[in-house]
């Protein structure tokens, strides 16, 4: 029997649905349809009229459909296909491509014509109260941009819109709602009690730590934020709050919609040449112009076909013989992206927008960024969850001729970058209509019960910490060298690196009655006949590594830990059940001291992880080695990797990889490694030689190295 899976809301059913799910089912025998939670709805930015449970019941009662099941995670599709045995996956035509890489046969089947529930859903939103809206752009013309496709949809559709103009105007008049798109310039709740603010993010963006701004915070009393990573951004400093929203990109409209000039006319008016590549630099703004935007100048005054557009706030760069510097006026920056085949940028919002066309992205690091913690060439880091963000081959100032050069030979991992950083950003062309449902539904709640929202206190420590680690490269492999001597894992190891590292990597073993920190098949250099697995913690205690070295079980590991800065990165040297029982020893241990804060266990396959994220431990290590050394690219470790981050993407700390595959060939060679970057965790590689190690750090990698004390400052 040829069993069928598909997935969907199936909102309001109609006709549309119905059909989908005839066609599916033509595919095979049995037709299994996973329908959207609640909560999931939520994550792809929709509101359903309908509750799950009646959903379910009206798609059960379709006379093609044999069984439905509750799909709670978009990351876990390849996890529903293997649970229900399917052979084949159906998806909706706009979902072209975007399954291939999962394990069974793949069809995307067009919509039906003239018939969604988005469109049932824009008939009923036309039939609702017109609302009276005061939208402040604080007088800015980057916030106005923001708001006027918000402003024409609100006309469109019958609401009563008021636009402020100056940073004086606000008129003496009673609004149902008040729509702003920065922090407020004036106290709004003074100037109109009683009535709901909202804030639209008025970028597709959540680099820019300005976030965390508590007067903006307090100002508002919603977010309409541009997807869900936005919201965890701000929930990250104010606490799970139910009042911020996600919803979508407010210029997603105008970004899908088709250029407005032809590639000739476009390039005739800007001088460019129509069949060569047109370059796009588009940076965040800046208050100054730094040595690193020097080097991205002169690189591109090699490349003649470019175009220079600057950030609507901050013109820092004037026109030159070899420059060709564009003003971004009236949202003129769309036209740019549109019309562009190569984008450069840093953390503007402008790199998501790139990243919804499927341009060539290319991502610059710079020593500092504006607003936000990273610094020294690293990869800036979200707002508040302080994720690495990466959405374009990754390049530093002085190499970026070589990146626009080579960038063509990136575009596989490039879309893969892109559909990272839009599975959290919603870019769609009902962005507004969007927005408008949330203004809607925030009006009626806050008819109901006009409550102030609330900052949560005491996040800012977990944030801090995770901050903090997130800045360090180095792990001492095995404790670190001590003595000239490695793989000890004894105290003396980690009191000789501690100085120079945050973090070390220690192996651990099974022992007789507990867990010992060392590796596997090592016994001879302790001076011992018993092999490990049948040694006491007290007898491995009287032992010492080659005649000289501390050794420590986890219980010693643990008591030194409560008075030590550091973060150790655990191997558990142990498969299967015997890696389960060391887990539960470890955090036995760890509560017994409480240092689950200060423990990183390294998980290989989705059952080691299961049983490491059963409890309160820092992170997780994802390593992609034992059972993938021979194809450390293929499906089998990128389904690894999506299962742990679907499962609970706060929880790893970093990937691990090898340096070279067991075969000789060197991972960091293939361009498959920037896919790794997307996850948004530091890559740690080992097994390098040392001469190499300098050079991995500076292409924004992590290492285990046994020579912490050879990078000071790291």
């Amino acid at each position: 029997m040829r069993r069928v899976i598909t997935f969907g809301t199936f909102d309001l059913l109609h006709t549309g649905h119905i059909k989908i799910l005839e066609r599916a089912k033509e595919h095979g025998d049995w037709l299994i349809v996973g329908i959207s939670s609640d909560k999931l709805n939520e994550a792809k930015h929709k509101t359903s009229i309908m509750p799950l449970e009646q959903r379910m019941s009206l798609v059960s009662q379709v006379q093609c459909v044999d069984e439905v099941f509750v799909e709670e995670s978009l990351e876990l599709k390849n996890h529903y296909i293997k649970e229900h045995h399917a052979d084949v996956l159906v998806m909706g035509d706009d979902w072209q491509d975007q399954f291939d890489w999962v394990d069974c046969e793949v069809a995307y089947l067009p919509r039906t014509k003239n018939i969604s529930t988005t469109q049932i859903k824009l008939i009923l939103l036309e039939t609702v109260e017109r609302l009276r809206i005061f939208v402040v752009s604080s007088g800015s013309n980057k916030h106005r941009s923001c708001a006027a496709p918000l402003i024409e949809y609100l006309d469109k559709i019958g609401f009563v819109v008021t636009t402020q103009h100056t940073y004086d105007d606000y008129p003496e008049a009673k609004f149902d709602a008040i729509v702003d798109f920065n922090k407020p310039v004036r106290n709004l709740k003074e100037m109109y009690p009683g009535t709901p603010i909202f804030n639209v993010d008025h970028g597709a963006s959540n680099l820019k730590w300005f976030l965390k701004n508590q007067v903006r915070f307090d100002g508002m009393h919603f977010f309409c934020t541009a997807g869900d990573d936005h919201v965890d951004s701000m929930q990250a400093f104010f606490g799970n709050c139910e009042n911020i929203l996600s919803t979508s990109f407010v210029k997603s409209g105008l970004l899908l919609s088709p250029p407005s000039k032809s590639r000739a006319d476009f390039c005739s008016e800007f001088g460019l040449d129509p069949v060569r590549p047109i370059i796009l630099y588009a940076p965040t703004w800046a208050d100054e112009q730094t040595p690193d935007h020097d080097r991205i100048l002169e690189c591109l005054s090699e490349f003649p076909n470019h175009l220079i557009c600057q950030h609507q706030q901050k013109h820092r760069f004037s026109p030159s013989q070899n420059l060709n510097v564009v003003k971004n006026e009236k949202n003129s920056i769309i036209e740019f992206l549109k019309q562009a085949d190569i984008v450069i940028s840093d953390t503007s919002s402008t790199i998501y927008e790139a990243a919804a066309l499927g341009k060539l992205t290319i991502q610059v690091l710079h020593e500092m960024y504006i607003d936000n913690p990273s610094k020294d060439y690293d990869l800036p880091l979200t707002a508040g969850t302080s994720m690495f963000f990466l959405a374009g081959l990754p390049v530093r100032p002085e190499r970026l001729s070589w990146a626009i050069e080579n960038v063509n030979d990136y575009s596989e991992q490039i879309a893969f970058l892109h559909r990272k950083v839009l599975s959290g950003t919603s870019i769609t062309p009902s962005a507004c209509r969007d927005i408008t449902e949330a203004i809607i539904a925030g009006v009626q709640k806050f008819r109901r019960s006009p409550v102030e929202i609330r900052a949560i206190s005491g996040l800012s420590e977990r944030m801090n910490k995770v901050l903090y680690a997130r800045r360090h490269r180095l792990i001492a492999h095995s404790g670190g060298i001590v003595n000239g001597t490695r793989y000890s894992n004894s105290l003396d190891a980690i009191e000789s690196s501690k100085g120079h590292c945050a973090l070390v990597e220690l192996d651990a073993l099974l022992c007789n009655d507990g867990v010992i920190m060392a590796h596997d098949g090592l016994e001879e250099q302790y001076g011992s006949p018993k092999a490990f697995r049948e040694m006491t913690q007290e007898e491995f205690a009287n032992l010492k590594y080659k005649d000289e070295l501390t050794t420590l079980s986890f219980n010693q590991l643990a008591q030194y830990l409560t008075n030590s800065h550091l973060r150790v990165v655990v191997d558990i040297k142990a498969r299967d059940e015997d890696y389960r029982r060391c887990v539960e020893h470890i955090a036995a241990v760890c509560a017994e001291h409480d240092v689950f804060d200060r423990v990183i266990p390294q998980v290989y396959c989705a059952n080691d992880f299961d049983a490491v994220s059963a409890h309160p431990f820092f992170g997780v290590m994802l390593a992609l080695w034992k059972y993938y050394d021979y194809d450390v690219f293929g499906q089998k470790a990128f389904h690894f990797l999506e299962y742990c981050f679907g499962k609970d993407k706060s929880l790893p700390y970093g990937i691990s990889v090898r340096y070279a595959h067991r075969d000789g060939l060197v991972n960091l060679e293939s361009p498959d490694i920037i896919k790794f970057l997307g996850y948004g965790v530091r890559v740690f590689v080992h097994g390098q030689p040392k001469d190499e190690e300098t050079r991995i750090l500076n292409e924004s990698f992590g290492l285990f190295t046994h020579y912490p004390q050879n990078h000071e400052g790291t």
